[in-house]
């Protein structure tokens, strides 16, 4: 296996020499493992083949970064969220800080901030609703324009700024989304091996999610960052979202960097 590949393997939990996986497959096995795995009595274990001292020094260099340009996002964009909060508070009754319950790194729930576009409980927290073009949830007299510049997502450079975000990752979701996906798309959970970002891979060459088909198709860019995941991607990355932002694209870069279609993209 190549260095930064993600593979997955297949253990004998009752073969293995080792007392703490067989402790380990036991707790899963008790939370409830698929029939099929229970029955074989293996364990499929998710690993990622990294070189360790590149890839750590990587690691805290991303988070530095982060700090930094969380801290000069809150300072340069404090006026553009002031503006855009007081609008929304003026256009419809409610909070202007909208948070909403994602999961983050390793399966951790965090609350992620948004500026809030859509009316009051457009979407309970048990029930995710697909997002869809105009949508009527949107609040009328600025919210579409928030979303079309991705404004609304300001706020969630506080969530890098406490670390529980990126400014480049996978987008995080809803924790009773993440638990269907991982049901019905197999290797759904291998992004959550890193931080969630403010903009990723994804966002980039795809557009909002409106169908599962939608889900599967981002994953593979997901994977395809966490594979390829260094500061020049993530350097790219930015660039991209800003002439996206700057354009009002919701994904799919045309003519910026270079022309490339989606086979070239996952060669």
């Amino acid at each position: 296996m190549k260095a930064n590949e993600i593979e997955t393997t297949k253990v004998n939990p009752e073969k293995s020499g080792d007392a703490k996986l067989r402790v380990f497959a036991q707790k899963i096995k008790t939370a409830g493992l698929p029939k099929a795995i229970r029955k074989s009595g293996f364990l499929f274990i998710t690993i990622m083949n990294i070189k360790p001292t590149k890839h750590c020094f990587f690691l805290y260099l991303k988070h530095t970064l982060d700090i930094i340009g969380s801290l000069f996002g809150l300072t340069l964009f404090s006026p553009m969220m002031l503006t855009a909060g007081i609008l929304m508070k003026l256009s419809s009754p409610g909070t202007i800080i909208y948070k909403q319950k994602r999961v983050g790194k390793d399966g951790k729930i965090f609350k992620m901030y948004k500026l809030r576009t859509m009316q009051m409980n457009a979407e309970p927290e048990d029930q995710p609703v697909w997002a869809k073009r105009n949508d009527p949830r949107i609040i009328k007299g600025g919210g579409y324009f928030l979303r079309k510049y991705h404004i609304d997502e300001l706020p969630q450079l506080f969530n890098v700024l406490k670390g529980e975000m990126s400014l480049v990752g996978p987008r995080p979701e809803r924790p009773r989304l993440v638990k269907e996906f991982t049901r019905l798309i197999p290797g759904y959970n291998k992004r959550l091996s890193v931080r969630p970002g403010i903009t990723g891979h994804a966002q980039i060459w795809h557009k909002y999610d409106e169908t599962i088909r939608d889900v599967k198709l981002k994953l593979k860019y997901e994977l395809l960052y966490i594979r390829r995941m260094c500061l020049s991607t993530d350097l790219k990355v930015v660039a991209n979202t800003i002439y996206i932002i700057l354009s009002g694209k919701d994904g799919y870069v045309e003519g910026f960097l270079k022309k490339r279609s989606r086979r070239k993209v996952f060669a």
